[in-house]
């Protein structure tokens, strides 16, 4: 997988995630979102959320944008996103 491929990364990281690999998930997220990939921040704040970071999964939530605007029926996002966004930031996507 081409690690410039931020797409290809999120993607690998639901896989990951969805398989109980935790640790390698967030790090094939923290790659997408470092690309500026705002799917990739969403599933490593949910994540940090599940796991009880919950001040951790708020500034990544919030540092690329509008985090709210995401097509939570989109394959790219973790079920837990929308709930993720509902608790931290006060409503989901619109």
């Amino acid at each position: 997988m081409d690690p410039r491929n931020a797409v290809a990364q999120n993607l690998s990281g639901v896989a990951l995630w969805q398989l109980g690999e935790a640790q390698d998930a967030a790090t094939a997220f923290d790659a997408a979102r470092n690309r500026g990939y705002l799917p990739g921040a969403a599933n490593l704040a949910s994540l940090y959320y599940d796991y009880g970071y919950e001040r951790l999964a708020k500034q990544t939530a919030t540092s690329l944008g509008d985090i709210k605007s995401l097509d939570l029926s989109s394959p790219e996002l973790c079920p837990g996103v929308g709930h993720m966004l509902e608790e931290l930031l006060g409503g989901g996507p619109r």
